[in-house]
């Protein structure tokens, strides 16, 4: 492959599934340069990727945390950084990991070099800039009609979100572009599978995220105290810390609920998640969750939000079910749906799991890659 591709991610920092991606592009002989602007010079190679053969990882300390609140500068001083970090090592491509911040960064390379670039859009840009503050979406126009590519990962933030910005009879210049393409679980639980055959005498729930607000941990507590009370045999571990894990550790509950923080490890996790039945995570906004691909490889049903990340990927009732996370009475009843069909819904979501591979992710985002140098020819 004799081109060089330039990522620009402000959110490399955050997540560890952007370094897995770098990895696994590099594994496939791709050129590689990451640019990554940070706040705080101790961000600097934080979730750094190793062992890359041919590809660099560039943190750049370009701006401080008060320039949040002068969001033009704030993007002036990355794109100065950018022109410095581009013009030493010119590329093919540029893959855009944002839509606003780091689309717009892409958008200008081009203006002033030519270069195509493809734009990933997520939760942030649909769920922060583009639904709050209006004056993005004539800026995400630009960065989406200019591009040579736009890849989403979940259908749903396709049909349902970007739809409503940008809505396709009005824009369809912008969905001859676009693609979904899911992130990938790591390799560990592919290796891992395990079948599940029944359930539990004394069912188990298993909650998977940071403890703050947006994952909505108070709604399943909830839904499981309306199934205790029903007479179900229930328990419920969760898996994760956050700013309301105090909280959550403190109180009183009608049902059995097992804390164990953050696990690290992924041996610990694939322990927690084949000691349990059905995966919930009712959050209110999110991009995908890998979380659910993860728990349906331990043959666990899955229990997602309507019209959040996970959802549109399967028909509802093929490896778990959509639900309102504001309603902890149709959680309940979910629950209670998956325990009625456990084999089906179980046996479903261990095959369905084998969708999310890098390696099936990554080949999708190389041939888009080439779709779009052979289109620059």
């Amino acid at each position: 492959m004799n081109y060089l591709v330039i990522h620009i991610n402000s959110y490399f920092i955050t997540n560890a599934l952007h370094g897995e991606l770098i990895e696994n592009l590099d594994k496939k002989g791709l050129k590689q340069s990451v640019f990554v602007p940070v706040a705080q010079a101790e961000l600097i190679n934080k979730n750094l990727p190793y062992g890359l053969h041919n590809g660099t990882i560039t943190y750049k300390n370009c701006f401080s945390t008060f320039h949040k609140y002068l969001w033009p500068v704030k993007m002036l001083k990355i794109w100065m950084e950018f022109k410095k970090f581009y013009q030493k090592q010119p590329s093919s491509i540029i893959h855009a990991h944002t839509l606003i911040v780091n689309g717009l960064i892409a958008w200008w390379a081009f203006k002033k070099w030519g270069t195509p670039y493809l734009v990933t859009v997520r939760n942030s840009d649909l769920n922060v800039f583009l639904k709050y503050l209006p004056v993005f979406r004539a800026v995400g126009l630009k960065i989406l009609n200019a591009s040579s590519g736009v890849i989403m990962v979940s259908p749903i933030y396709l049909e349902k979100h970007l739809t409503s910005y940008y809505p396709k009879a009005k824009y369809p210049d912008i969905y001859k572009k676009v693609v979904v393409i899911p992130n990938g679980i790591s390799d560990f639980w592919h290796r891992n599978l395990s079948e599940k055959t029944k359930l539990q005498e004394v069912k188990t729930i298993v909650f998977s995220g940071q403890l703050k607000k947006n994952k909505n941990l108070d709604s399943l507590i909830k839904a499981c105290t309306l199934l205790v009370n029903n007479g179900f045999k229930l328990k419920l571990k969760v898996l994760g810390d956050g700013p309301q894990f105090a909280h959550f550790r403190k109180r009183k509950y009608e049902l059995e609920i097992e804390f164990y923080g953050h696990l690290d490890n992924k041996d610990q996790i694939l322990d927690k998640l084949r000691q349990s039945d059905i995966l919930v995570v009712p959050s209110f906004v999110e991009t995908f969750g890998l979380v659910y691909p993860e728990a349906m490889s331990q043959g666990l049903p899955v229990i997602y939000s309507r019209n959040q990340g996970f959802d549109g990927f399967f028909p509802d009732g093929y490896v778990g079910y959509a639900i309102d996370p504001k309603s902890p009475k149709e959680i309940a009843e979910k629950i209670q749906l998956i325990f009625s069909d456990y084999s089906r819904l179980s046996s479903n979501a261990l095959e369905a799991s084998k969708v999310f591979s890098w390696d099936r992710t990554t080949e999708n985002i190389m041939q888009l890659y080439e779709l779009v140098l052979k289109q620059k020819q």
